[in-house]
């Protein structure tokens, strides 16, 4: 007895021991870790990232078999690892801790199994449910059974080759045969189940994609069209005249010109009137007609030393054919023929008087000296003359094209 009670000392302090052991695993530090999260919505995944920065666990799973994308929503700042823990196991997760590891997984649900379709039997040609829908309607009408003509596996086979060749056609006649129960009737065919195929609208099996929607028509936008009217302005240059500036305005079809030349000696302003026809892209043939009055004034001294002052006036006449090149857009090159008529008047002190007391008048007195003469009215006794030839002319232009909004 002296012996046994030392070994029961012993042993009281050994389960002491192994029970201390055990509840101070159970308060180690470990299973009490604590995270500090903003009270709100977490992901799982995103919870479990965070808990393993602030605690140095390892948290394992796999996406596929773990639905990391379901929420948890924190009540408070702080969250123990233990509660974390007791809610995955909560939710049907398989929680295995080793150490710093912790393993999550899903148990694996069982696969739902329908179950199987009624035969049909053989013996009688009808199925069970069919059978009894008849005895029953029988009994309770109390009339005579009415003849049933119910599906047998040939004609099964049947409605399957068919199904196989219409495949649009399969799914009602599988859906006649397995949900709608065969109504009894006087007489009951199979053509009545071939019939809800014949009484499907035509639309139905056509192309039933979705049509595209129409793009929404483009919002017309101002564009700008070249207007026929134009406005070009230039240099000529012609035997007499020498130097000249115009400007020509209007349509192609007729425009009005206006100029200003000089010979240097005098100067004087026409004024006229054009047309012109297309010949091509880049050529266009002209017609122009101008006018304009030229005065050149002077004096002259008699025998005696008289003063008296002497004028030639005289009115230029021009008709012009003139073929264009269109070197680009807005500049042309203009090359033609020019008649001329001028017709000349001379004043002695501001009266009409002729030139009999001046040896070759007309060469001493003139407004223009043209190089040659296709005609010559000049006399010594006329108070007038007119003259007339032909001379060319060559002119550049810019061409000032006018935009019109449409």
């Amino acid at each position: 007895m002296a012996a046994s009670k030392p070994l029961k000392i012993i042993a009281y302090l050994w389960i002491g021991f192994l029970a201390f052991q055990a509840a101070a695993q159970q308060r180690s530090p470990e299973n009490h870790q604590v995270i500090f999260l903003e009270p709100r919505k977490y992901r799982l995944d995103s919870l479990l990232t965070l808990a393993a920065k602030q605690t140095g666990l390892v948290f394992s799973y796999s996406p596929q078999a773990l639905n990391v994308r379901q929420y948890l929503t924190l009540k408070s700042s702080k969250l123990e690892i233990s509660a974390l823990l007791a809610w995955l196991k909560k939710e049907g997760m398989t929680v295995k801790r080793i150490e710093n590891y912790i393993v999550l997984s899903t148990a694996l649900k069982p696969k739902r199994v329908s179950p199987p379709l009624k035969a049909v039997t053989k013996e009688s040609g009808k199925t069970p449910a069919v059978q009894e829908a008849v005895n029953t309607i029988a009994t309770t009408n109390k009339i005579s059974p009415v003849k049933i003509v119910t599906p047998t596996i040939d004609t099964v086979k049947k409605l399957h080759d068919h199904a196989a060749s219409k495949p649009s056609d399969s799914i009602a006649i599988q859906r006649t045969r397995i949900t709608q129960p065969i109504q009894p009737k006087d007489t009951l065919r199979l053509d009545t189940i071939r019939s809800v195929d014949r009484q499907r609208k035509p639309d139905q099996t056509k192309n039933t994609a979705p049509q595209k929607a129409a793009s929404p028509k483009p919002s017309p936008k101002t564009t700008e069209k070249t207007s026929p009217f134009f406005i070009d302005s230039g240099m000529a240059l012609d035997e007499s005249s020498f130097v000249g500036m115009s400007v020509r305005t209007g349509i192609p079809l007729l425009y009005g010109t206006l100029s200003a030349h000089t010979n240097f000696s005098v100067s004087h302003v026409r004024y006229g009137l054009g047309t012109s026809i297309g010949l091509s892209r880049r050529l266009r043939l002209r017609f122009n007609f101008s006018r304009g009055d030229i005065t050149k004034s002077g004096f002259y001294y008699d025998s005696t030393g008289s003063k008296f002052p002497i004028a030639a006036k005289s009115t230029l006449t021009r008709y012009s054919v003139a073929l264009e090149f269109f070197r680009n857009k807005k500049i042309s090159l203009q090359a033609g023929l020019v008649f001329n008529q001028l017709v000349t008047h001379y004043y002695i002190n501001n009266a009409p008087a002729t030139l009999s007391r001046f040896t070759n008048g007309d060469h001493l007195f003139y407004t223009l000296y043209p190089p040659y003469l296709l005609s010559n009215t000049y006399s010594p006794t006329a108070v007038s003359n007119t003259k007339t030839w032909i001379g060319p002319e060559l002119s550049v232009y810019y061409f000032i094209p006018i935009q019109s909004r449409k």
